[in-house]
């Protein structure tokens, strides 16, 4: 049902369809794009590859295997990157349900909240140091969300849903 777009996106994006309905997409800081990655490593595996090759021809052949190891090692890290950045919440409230969309490496959740029963609580972590947890939570069953927001985007995130929530 939602899509994610490749590309820079503002990590919180909320919307107002109609009086009764509210949007609020959630995405991961995505400075690192598919197009910017590809290139980034290109660069990088011409220069490694080229010094390789070089000092392969006047016979230190043994560079060349850690080149290419170094380069696969490099490609496994900017695909987990890219994996890690392609992850979207959508919150849909409208007058009867809030309903929570998750997609994370390809896999979608769905969960539907009651409007009027749901609660949305901030926890904060065990120590200083540790961010708060924002949590979904109605019936005994809680969901969190935007664990990969900072604390100010979170502070965000929570007041436009209390104010969606109260004016769905």
């Amino acid at each position: 049902m939602y899509q994610t777009t490749k590309g820079n996106q503002l990590p919180i994006s909320a919307s107002n369809n109609t009086a009764d309905t509210h949007q609020i997409v959630v995405r991961p800081n995505a400075s690192l794009t598919p197009g910017g990655a590809t290139l980034f490593f290109a660069c990088v595996s011409i220069v490694s590859l080229g010094i390789a090759i070089r000092f392969t021809l006047l016979g230190l052949w043994m560079i060349l295997p850690f080149a290419l190891l170094e380069l696969a090692l490099l490609g496994a890290c900017i695909l987990y990157i890219l994996r890690r950045n392609d992850r979207m919440e959508a919150i849909d409230v409208d007058r009867h349900q809030l309903i929570l969309v998750q997609k994370d490496h390809g896999r979608e959740r769905r969960q539907q909240f009651q409007r009027y029963w749901v609660q949305i609580i901030r926890e904060k972590g065990t120590h200083a140091w540790y961010p708060s947890r924002l949590l979904l939570r109605s019936h005994g069953k809680s969901v969190e969300i935007a664990s990969f927001l900072d604390e100010e985007e979170r502070q965000q995130l929570e007041q436009n849903l209390r104010m969606a929530i109260a004016a769905g």
